[in-house]
């Protein structure tokens, strides 16, 4: 059997493999950064230097929590339910870290915001794995999968980043929340034969 060098591409042109991969993208657009830029919006909303860590502390472990949560929700209700209300959560959650001001709530919400944020990663990779009919193809698809949420990682910094610098750090999380939102589409669009 000859190898392959590239994946087949081809693939992409079946909505049941493309959906949730542009799903997958949107999540690693809306999610994979918020930590990264977490400090300049704390920074920005007036947050002391020295509480900033106990912040970092509160994402960490709420988010080693939440792919263990979400994992256990995807075997009891199936991967497309939670990774919906994981992705919706994650768009509002990030609405309210853009308006509010106290610390105490700004804690709250960043504890909440890492259990959404890492919970999304086994409940898409499900997804994902659940759309292969032919075995032949899971190396395909997860390579596709895997390139795609790979290059959108190298694009989102530099997307946010330049948002952050022309027009200030809280319109960078707006658009990672408006990611998070769309994320949602594209799983709600599949048919409901793939959990």
């Amino acid at each position: 059997k000859p190898t392959k060098n590239l994946p087949d591409f081809a693939l992409l042109r079946k909505s049941r493999y493309a959906l949730p991969i542009v799903a997958n993208c949107f999540d690693a657009f809306g999610s994979d950064r918020i930590f990264t830029f977490l400090p300049f919006l704390l920074l920005a909303k007036q947050i002391e230097p020295q509480q900033i860590g106990l912040f970092a502390l509160l994402f960490t472990i709420s988010g080693l929590g939440g792919k263990m949560v979400c994992g256990r929700l995807v075997d009891m209700f199936g991967a497309r339910p939670v990774f919906i209300a994981a992705e919706s959560s994650m768009a509002l959650l990030l609405g309210a870290l853009v308006v509010a001001t106290q610390p105490s709530l700004l804690f709250i919400i960043a504890f909440l915001l890492g259990i959404v944020t890492k919970g999304t990663v086994p409940a898409v990779q499900t997804i994902v794995a659940n759309t292969v009919e032919d075995p032949a193809k899971y190396d395909d698809i997860f390579t596709l999968n895997n390139l795609s949420r790979g290059a959108t990682n190298i694009v989102a910094p530099l997307v946010f980043g330049f948002i952050a610098a022309a027009y200030g750090v809280v319109w960078a999380y707006c658009a990672m929340g408006l990611a998070a939102g769309c994320a949602v589409l594209p799983i709600a669009m599949m048919k409901n034969t793939v959990r």
